[in-house]
């Protein structure tokens, strides 16, 4: 939590966005708070049923991901200073896991197929969706996922889209933006999750066999 802090106050001084470190108020660092905890979670359940390289690099992956989705939010921007460490991260696990072919075209695919469909729904609503930033993002998901779920990633992300986008509309909402890094961050951590639900599935039985069998075990001893 520190360290999203102490990013948030100085990475707007360093890209120019603000003259001084601005303090955040409690109730930002309480969503900070609440979401560092989520990935905690989430980190400790990619360790579990994962192996170690692959979901440490899933992790900070994901911690990216977070950080640039606390900026979108808080600031309306996306620093390169994060967007390209994320790429990098992603291509160095690969090269170390042996899959730097499929983390590049994970990429490629992702930034090709979400710059078409940007493009297309900018002449559709007569609106500028196109963002060299978003697209960057989603380049960068699409490395950390690679090529045998940059789809799971598109397709996931594209409903949630649509679906914040429904929410926005009849809520009222005062934000015309799309909810896009929001909507990355979501995807990533399901396809992250899609990925190991095979290993997620098969644990469950095993642990509730171990909760029954300790349950028999301390009623047997009571008797």
């Amino acid at each position: 939590m520190l360290s999203y802090t102490a990013l948030l106050r100085w990475l707007p001084v360093i890209g120019g966005m603000h003259p001084f470190p601005t303090d955040l108020p409690t109730i930002e660092r309480r969503r900070i708070l609440a979401l560092c905890l989520l990935i905690a979670s989430f980190s400790i359940t990619l360790l579990i049923f994962t192996p170690a390289p692959q979901a440490i690099g899933q992790i900070v992956a994901l911690n990216f991901a977070c950080l640039l989705a606390l900026f979108d939010w808080k600031e309306n921007w996306l620093p390169s200073y994060i967007l390209f460490p994320m790429f990098l991260a992603a291509l160095i696990f690969g090269i170390f896991l042996g899959s730097s072919q499929t983390v590049i075209l994970g990429a490629a695919i992702a930034w090709l197929i979400t710059a078409a469909g940007l493009v297309c729904l900018s002449i559709t609503l007569r609106r500028n969706f196109v963002s060299g930033d978003y697209m960057a993002l989603v380049g960068a998901c699409g490395a950390s996922v690679g090529l045998g779920s940059v789809w799971t990633f598109l397709l996931t992300g594209a409903f949630l889209l649509w679906v914040g986008s429904m929410f926005r509309r009849y809520t009222r909402a005062a934000s015309h933006h799309l909810p896009f890094t929001n909507t990355c961050v979501l995807a990533l951590a399901f396809t992250f999750l899609f990925q190991h639900l095979p290993n997620l599935t098969n644990a469950f039985p095993e642990l509730t066999q171990q909760i029954a069998q300790k349950v028999r075990s301390s009623s047997l001893s009571e008797h």
